[in-house]
């Protein structure tokens, strides 16, 4: 068994690696205090489901590359919502028309970590 990477040492590794997949509109919440699921909610939005597939993907294998392992497997994920729980970290990632109809943004306003900690891609830079 890999030894655990820290939260705070794991989540700019992973944000990267969802970067490089293009997903769009990130959002990262500190819940730590706030929630007793998880510190850390991470909010995304993808065009495709093959981007998503792509996206489960690779956070899988990067998390388990630092000893953090998946507590759903078995979670569907075709209808375009993409739930991954890792215990401190969850990531929802979905297509626009669902994130659109949930509203997730609606429940984390303000709780937003700072770039500081986790540098996103400006929406700009990304599209040149």
């Amino acid at each position: 068994m890999r030894t655990k990477l820290s939260a705070e040492k794991m989540l700019p590794r992973v944000i990267e690696e969802i970067q490089k997949l293009k997903v769009r509109a990130l959002r990262i919440v500190d819940a730590s205090g706030y929630s007793l699921l998880a510190d850390i909610f991470v909010i995304g939005t993808v065009d495709s489901v093959i981007q998503l597939e792509a996206v489960r993907n690779r956070v899988i294998e990067e998390m388990e590359k630092h000893g953090w392992y998946l507590k759903n497997p078995l979670e569907p994920w075709e209808g375009g919502w993409l739930l991954l729980d890792f215990g401190d970290m969850i990531f929802h990632i979905m297509l626009e028309e669902l994130r659109s109809f949930y509203a997730l943004d609606h429940l984390i306003e303000g709780r937003e970590i700072t770039e500081e900690v986790v540098p996103l891609q400006n929406e700009e830079k990304r599209n040149v």
